[in-house]
């Protein structure tokens, strides 16, 4: 993705959070060189990621320790970070509002 909006996100949680700051920053550098034009294609590169409504995806990061859900555009190669937490974190909101 050539844009990813919002991207002081990762680097807030990860102060937060030390033990996720590996694969967190592994998970960005992906997005970074990920060239996604449909659903398909990225569930090819993330075949357990979960869709959502409204080109929202949900990744697990760490083994499911850590959530990050994304709007994306494929026309435009943005990715908007809606939501980074753990996963009790994520277990607590409501996917449905995350726009």
């Amino acid at each position: 993705m050539k844009n990813i909006i919002s991207e002081k996100k990762f680097k807030e949680f990860t102060d937060k959070h030390a033990d996720s700051r590996k694969a967190m920053l592994s998970f960005l550098e992906a997005l970074r060189n990920a060239n996604w034009i449909t659903v398909n294609e990225l569930k090819d590169d993330y075949p357990n990621a979960s869709i959502l409504e409204n080109n929202r995806i949900c990744f697990d990061i760490k083994g499911g320790n850590y959530r990050v859900i994304l709007r994306l555009n494929y026309n435009s190669q943005t990715a908007f970070v809606r939501f980074i937490g753990t996963h009790a974190e994520y277990n607590n909101i409501e996917d449905a509002n995350i726009i």
